[in-house]
């Protein structure tokens, strides 16, 4: 129902079940000299029906049928100016109708999101063959800082991450992580994969701050890749946003038993370490940060494997940007093993070993093979410590 006047002029037009009445009122504002129009107001209360008072105002209805069509009768004055209010209200009420059926209805307020992967050079698409994608569209979730005790700030890298291991294992700790998670679990999430050509469409999105991920296994020259990518998008409130190219850098994807690649590094003690050296004994070789709490969880595990077996050589490959920090970390925590300064994940053993996140555990045999690779470490079901202990019953060992 709506209302019209012209002292001041308001309009209030809403539309019910696609069916409406429109009420003039006055009618004597616009010059009326008949209050004949066509309409039915039975179905409105007796206070809004029209006045049968000559003293007071008059009103003067007009019907809308489903095509959004009207029908006035009436001798009015201005009847052309009238005419063209209601139909620039019936036409905007028409227009929204229709971009609501073509947008489902219900899901007016949403968006298409469509994205187009890119891959370097050598990676031609039609020589590429997408094995296995995830793309995960999922709402910016921004963490909680957990309450930290007085001096907090003063407290050196290594520190904090230590008073952060132990809070997670109090009962405070472990209530903060639920309620972290439980807020995670609560943020709008899709899931797509991507097409033979690379592209990609999510639909149903809703307006907002979004992270955008995705992992990939390539096929290439008969040989398998790994890819991942991340990035933040801000998603307006339109029909359909098509995204910049995302760009991919496949890394080679090494598979168990497969040889341990070649490479030659210096670590810490000035000594030089290649690949070769690793067939002399079984090693338990690791990419990491002592400033990535997962890391540090970590160092814990491999420092109990390494006294339970003490055949077993620990290579570590530090990525932390600090060499000085570094070695007190190492010093402090009394690390065995050989340990490598590698900076980041540009040099050519990330690549060789197609690291691209910490922490990623290698275990390699005696005779360079690949036993556990990397993928197999990120399982949520992987244990370090079982795997260890069924390893090294067996012959390789």
């Amino acid at each position: 129902n709506g209302l019209v006047s012209t002292k001041p002029f308001f309009c209030f037009p809403v539309l019910k079940n696609e069916v409406g009445q429109l009420r003039l009122s006055p009618a004597q504002y616009f010059g009326a000299s008949s209050r004949s129009l066509s309409g039915t107001p039975a179905n409105l209360p007796s206070s809004h029906l029209p006045s049968t008072d000559d003293s007071g105002p008059e009103f003067g209805w007009c019907s809308l049928n489903r095509k959004t069509h009207f029908h006035i009768r009436t001798e009015m004055k201005h009847c052309t100016t009238i005419i063209a209010i209601i139909f620039f209200v019936c036409s905007n009420l028409a227009s929204a109708q229709s971009k609501s059926k073509k947008r489902g209805g219900k899901n007016d307020d949403r968006t298409i999101v469509a994205g187009q992967l890119a891959f370097p050079t050598p990676f031609k698409i039609r020589e590429t063959e997408i094995l296995k994608s995830q793309i995960v569209l999922i709402e910016e979730f921004v963490p909680r800082a957990p309450p930290t005790p007085e001096g907090y700030e003063k407290l050196e890298p290594v520190e904090r991450t230590k008073w952060y291991q132990n809070f997670i294992k109090s009962e405070a700790g472990k209530r903060f992580q639920v309620s972290e998670e439980t807020r995670f679990s609560k943020l709008k999430k899709h899931e797509v994969q991507a097409k033979r050509d690379a592209e990609f469409r999510i639909k149903n999105v809703e307006p907002g701050n979004y992270e955008l991920a995705g992992e990939l296994i390539l096929k290439h020259r008969s040989k398998k890749h790994f890819a991942e990518f991340y990035a933040k998008v801000t998603i307006a409130d339109v029909d359909q946003i098509d995204l910049e190219k995302i760009m991919v850098e496949p890394r080679r994807m090494l598979e168990p038993m497969e040889s341990t690649p070649a490479f030659t590094v210096r670590t810490l003690d000035g000594a030089t370490l290649r690949s070769s050296d690793l067939k002399k004994t079984n090693t338990l070789l690791f990419f990491w940060s002592s400033g990535n709490p997962f890391c540090v969880s970590l160092i814990q595990k491999i420092i109990a494997a390494k006294e339970q077996y003490g055949s077993l050589r620990i290579v570590g490959m530090s990525l932390d940007k600090d060499e000085k920090s570094l070695r007190e970390y190492i010093k402090k925590e009394d690390l065995p093993g050989q340990h490598i300064h590698i900076k980041d994940f540009k040099s050519e053993i990330c690549d060789a070993f197609g690291v691209i996140s910490i922490p990623s555990v290698w275990l390699i045999d005696r005779n360079g093979k690949i036993i556990v690779t990397d993928r197999e470490f990120r399982d949520k079901s992987f244990d370090l410590e079982t795997v260890l202990r069924k390893t090294m019953t067996k012959s390789l060992f």
